[in-house]
C-alpha cells in the first residue's frame, strides 16, 4: 500500500503546475511523476487507486470541501485514517455517508485553533514535541519567499497572485536579538491592575463615562467616580448598570433582605463607588484617596473635572476664577501633594487639559490658565521622577461639554479642528499614556473646503459656522451675538476671517458684527477686486497701521520713572484705590496710556520697566519710588 506524502493544488496546464511538479520531485527523490495528482478536481481519486491498486492510503490530510473531501474519503484503504484540517465542510453541515465507515475508516477534525483553549501542561507538551522533530530534521520548514517589511504591500499583492509556493515572509531585523524598531512601530498597551484602584474626578461626565469603560476593559476592576453632585441623570445611573451588573441583581434575587448601597455597583466583577467629595479641598481630596484606598491600592488617577466660566476679561471676576481653577488646578495641587505619601503603587497620574491651553479660546482666560497651572504641576512631577501625563484635547464629539452644546454638529468645524469623535479619543490613549513627554495633545485638523479663502464668500463662510441655512431667514442687522453666537463659535469666526480673508476683529468688533457690515465687505471687496479691503465698524475711526504703531510707542521723556503718574479724570478728589497701568514689551507708558487715564476716576499710575533701571522685584521697585 502506498502513502501519499502530499497532494499539490495547481491549475492544469500551467506553468505553476511544472514548477509545482518539479519542486516535489526535487524535494522528495523516491516521488515518482505518476504518484502527483491535481486536487483542483476529483482526478486524483482515480490516480491514487490506479497506483494502489485499489486498496487505499492509510492516510489522508485534507482541506478541500464538497464533492473533492468526498473523493478524499474514498480514497481511504480499510482502516485508513481521515484527517480533516478545514472548516467549510463542517462549518456549512456537509453530510456524509456512513457506507464509507465500512471499510472501518476513523474520521478526525483537527482544529488548531483549540489550542489556544488548551491547558499549559498540553502546550507545553505539543511545544517540546515539535521542537523535538524540528532539532532532528522531521519537520522541515517550508520553502519561502522573503519581502523586506517596508515592502509589504508587494507581497500581499504576491500572495493574492496565487504564484507563491510556500510561505510569504516579511523580514523584519537581521537577527533574533535586534530590537523591533524599524520599521514596523509598536504601541505599548495600556492594562490595568485588577487589584489597584483607579480614581476618576469628574468621572460622571459623558467623557468619564466613557473613560471608566475604556478602564473596566483594560482590567480595572474597582473604579471610584468623583462629582460634587453625585449621580444627577438617567443616564449616569444607566451607562453604570448597563455595564452587566449581574451581582447586584443576584444579590437581590438570593438575599431580598439585603439592599446594597446604592453608591456601589457591581459590574464585570468591578465595584464603582460615587464619591461626592469636594475635590477643590485638601480634606475632599484626601477623603476621595480614603475612599479609593479602602478597595485596593491606588494605582491611577484621571482628573476630568472642569467647571465654565467663560466671559471675556473684562466681565472676569476673582469668583468666577476660583470656580473655573478649583477643579483642575486646585485638586490637582493637592492630588499631587497627597499622593506622593499616600500612594505607593500608583502608575497613572492624568489630567486631561485642552488645545485652548497653548492657543487661547475668546472668554476662557480662566479655564486657559486652570489647564496651564495642570500642566506646570504635571512637569514637576515628571522632573522629580513620578507619573504624570497632560493630555491636550480638541473638540470632543459625540460626548462631553462639546457635544452638549453642539448636539448633533460632529462635523463643524471649531477653530480649525473638527470634533474629535470620542472612540477616536480612547484609540489614541494607548499612544498618548506611554510616550514619554509629560505633555502631549490630540485633535482632528480641518481640511480647508473648497471654495474657501481669500476668495471665498465671506458671507457663507460666517452662515456656515453659526449652521444659517437661508440668509432671508435672519435679520440683516442683528448681531452675530444676538444670532446665537456661543465662545466657540466666535473662535471660530474670528480665526477664519484671519485666516481666509486677512480680516482682524477684537473680540468687541466680532460681537457688534453684522450681516449688513459683512455685505458692505463683500461688495467692496468684489468692486475693487482687492484683498486689502478693510471693515467699516462703528468704531472704524480707531488708527490702524503706522499711526497704531506710532500710539503705542513709549514717551522717553518719562522713561527713567519707575512709577509715573498720569493725569486722569478727576484726579484731586481722594480716593482710597487707584489704578495701576502695565505697559507691554515697550515697557514704558505711552499716548495709549494717556488716552485711557483721561477716562478714569481714580489716580492712575504706570508701572514702567525699562534697560536705565534694573529692578526685579517688587521690594525693590518700592524703595526705588521712596527714594
Amino acid at each position: 500500500m502506498i502513502r501519499m506524502e502530499m497532494v499539490v493544488t495547481w491549475p492544469e496546464y500551467s506553468l505553476l503546475h511544472l514548477n509545482s511538479l518539479g519542486f516535489l520531485l526535487e524535494k522528495f527523490p523516491k516521488l515518482k511523476e505518476s504518484h502527483i495528482g491535481n486536487s483542483r478536481n476529483t482526478t486524483f481519486e482515480k490516480m491514487i487507486m490506479l497506483q494502489t491498486k485499489g486498496k487505499g492510503v492509510d492516510y489522508v490530510l485534507n482541506s478541500l470541501s464538497d464533492d473533492k473531501l468526498h473523493a478524499s474519503v474514498r480514497c481511504l484503504g480499510i482502516g485508513g485514517k481521515f484527517l480533516e484540517i478545514g472548516k467549510f465542510d463542517m462549518a456549512n453541515d456537509t453530510k456524509l455517508g456512513l457506507g464509507v465507515f465500512l471499510r472501518e475508516i476513523s474520521f478526525c477534525a483537527v482544529l488548531a485553533d483549540n489550542l489556544f483553549k488548551t491547558t499549559s501542561d498540553y502546550k507545553e507538551y505539543l511545544f517540546n514535541l515539535i521542537r523535538r522533530d524540528i532539532d532532528s530534521g522531521i519537520i522541515i520548514p517550508l520553502p519561502s519567499t522573503v519581502f523586506e517589511a517596508q515592502d509589504v504591500e508587494k507581497a500581499f499583492r504576491f500572495l493574492a497572485s496565487g504564484k507563491h509556493m510556500g510561505k510569504v515572509l516579511l523580514k523584519i531585523r537581521e537577527n533574533e536579538k535586534d530590537k523591533l524598531t524599524y520599521p514596523i512601530t509598536i504601541t505599548p498597551r495600556v492594562n490595568c491592575d485588577f487589584e489597584f484602584s483607579y480614581i476618576i474626578p469628574g468621572g460622571l461626565g459623558g467623557f468619564g463615562l466613557e473613560l471608566a469603560d475604556w478602564l473596566v476593559i483594560r482590567g480595572a476592576r474597582k473604579l471610584v467616580l468623583s462629582s460634587s453632585r453625585g449621580i444627577t441623570k438617567q443616564y449616569q445611573a444607566y451607562r453604570i448598570r448597563s455595564l452587566k451588573a449581574f451581582w447586584f441583581f443576584r444579590k437581590l434575587t438570593l438575599e431580598p433582605e439585603v439592599v446594597p448601597d446604592p453608591s456601589i455597583w457591581e459590574t464585570y466583577g468591578a465595584k464603582i463607588v460615587v464619591s461626592t467629595a469636594n475635590i477643590a479641598t485638601r480634606e475632599g481630596c484626601q477623603q476621595l484617596i480614603q475612599q479609593a484606598a479602602k478597595l485596593g491600592p491606588v494605582g491611577g488617577i484621571f482628573n476630568l473635572a472642569v467647571v465654565l466660566r467663560d466671559s471675556i476679561l473684562e466681565n472676569q471676576n476673582e469668583e468666577k476664577f476660583t470656580e473655573s481653577m478649583a477643579p483642575k488646578a486646585i485638586a490637582t495641587k493637592y492630588l499631587d501633594e497627597l499622593t506622593r505619601t499616600m500612594c505607593p503603587h500608583l502608575q497613572q497620574f492624568v489630567v486631561f487639559s485642552s488645545v485652548s491651553c497653548g492657543r487661547g479660546n475668546a472668554g476662557q482666560c480662566n479655564y486657559g490658565m486652570a489647564n496651564s497651572v495642570m500642566e506646570r504641576i504635571i512637569e514637576k512631577r515628571v522632573a522629580d521622577g513620578l507619573p504624570g501625563k497632560a493630555i491636550q484635547w480638541g473638540a470632543v464629539g459625540e460626548v462631553g461639554l462639546v457635544a452638549d452644546m453642539q448636539e448633533d454638529k460632529i462635523d463643524m468645524e471649531i477653530g480649525g479642528t473638527l470634533q474629535q469623535r470620542i472612540s477616536s479619543c480612547l484609540t489614541e490613549l494607548d499612544n498618548l499614556l506611554t510616550t514619554d513627554d509629560p505633555i502631549v495633545a490630540s485633535m482632528v485638523v480641518a481640511e480647508k473646503r473648497a471654495g474657501s479663502g481669500g476668495k471665498g464668500n465671506i458671507i457663507e463662510t460666517v452662515m456656515n459656522i453659526m449652521s444659517i441655512r437661508d440668509i432671508k431667514s435672519i435679520s440683516m442687522d442683528a448681531t452675530l451675538s444676538e444670532l446665537g453666537m456661543d465662545s466657540l463659535m466666535a473662535v471660530e469666526i474670528k480665526q477664519t476671517l484671519e485666516r481666509e480673508f486677512e480680516l482682524f476683529l477684537t473680540p468687541q468688533d466680532l460681537r457688534s458684527l453684522t450681516f449688513m457690515k459683512l455685505q458692505e465687505l463683500a461688495d467692496s471687496r468684489d468692486k475693487d477686486g482687492s484683498e486689502n479691503v478693510k471693515l467699516k465698524l462703528a468704531n472704524d475711526d480707531k488708527p490702524v497701521g503706522m499711526a497704531m504703531l506710532l500710539r503705542n510707542l513709549g514717551d522717553e521723556t518719562n522713561s527713567e520713572k519707575t512709577i509715573l503718574r498720569v493725569k486722569s479724570r478727576d484726579e484731586n478728589v481722594k480716593y482710597v484705590s487707584c489704578a495701576l497701568m502695565i505697559p507691554g514689551i515697550e515697557g514704558v507708558a505711552g499716548n495709549a496710556f494717556y488716552a485711557i487715564s483721561a477716562n478714569i476716576s481714580l489716580p492712575a499710575f504706570v508701572l514702567q520697566l525699562t534697560h536705565t533701571i534694573r529692578i526685579q522685584s517688587i521690594p525693590e521697585i518700592a524703595k526705588a519710588v521712596i527714594e
